[in-house]
């Protein structure tokens, strides 16, 4: 890519694992003029990538074991591995919300953008409490929880959405944001059971359905 009279590319990761590589596309969809300018300006999607690049191979081998580990089609796992769960959860939610709303056969369930990433799960559910009178109260018990975890959970863990400090999926896998989760959680809310394992089986349902 071109601009301003100068070259700019994409960012490619290596994995190495005992003397066999494998290289594929980075997560960021930014490109940069070189190495140099991509260390001193966005150090935090180097260090994005590291972390889990290592988290998924970590993963693999204790799944597989170390000798039947491979590096083998990693490059076609890591677009699963590396998704942020705030992506996760977005998409969940919002699939639910939009089968909610296109239920009520009301032709306004036409209107919104459902695929329009700035369209988020607390706006899609606003416009359906205004456009649709009566929307909560048809609202399955289930999808009620789910959004009131979603709330706990981005109390918990407010999104920057310019840095690459969000957690993703393999760290939901190999249980590493489950143990951030519950310390969190329970820093802030104290001993609440019954909300903490709502937020945990929404992660679940939401990471499995990427």
């Amino acid at each position: 890519m071109r601009q301003h009279g100068k070259s700019f590319y994409p960012l490619y990761v290596l994995t190495t694992f005992q003397r066999k590589s494998t290289q594929f596309k980075s997560k960021s969809e930014e490109y940069f003029e070189d190495f140099e300018s991509l260390k001193k300006n966005r150090p935090d999607i180097l260090q994005f990538e590291e972390r889990i690049l290592r988290k998924m191979v970590e993963y693999e081998v204790e799944k597989t074991g170390e000798d039947k580990f491979t590096l083998k089609g990693l490059s076609e796992r890591y677009p699963y591995y590396a998704i942020s769960i705030y992506i996760a959860l977005e998409t969940y939610l919002k699939n639910k919300l939009q089968k909610q709303m296109l239920s009520s056969a009301d032709p306004l369930a036409l209107v919104p953008h459902y695929e329009n990433p700035a369209v988020t799960v607390s706006l899609l559910y606003t416009a359906a409490v205004r456009l649709f009178p009566g929307f909560e109260s048809k609202m399955p018990a289930q999808l009620i929880e789910e959004l009131q975890a979603y709330e706990y959970y981005q109390t918990l863990f407010p999104l920057e959405f310019y840095m690459y400090d969000f957690a993703v999926i393999i760290e939901w896998l190999n249980g590493d944001h489950e143990k951030v989760l519950e310390e969190a959680f329970t820093n802030v809310y104290g001993n609440k059971p019954a909300e903490l394992n709502r937020i945990v089986a929404l992660l679940n349902k939401a990471t499995a359905e990427q």
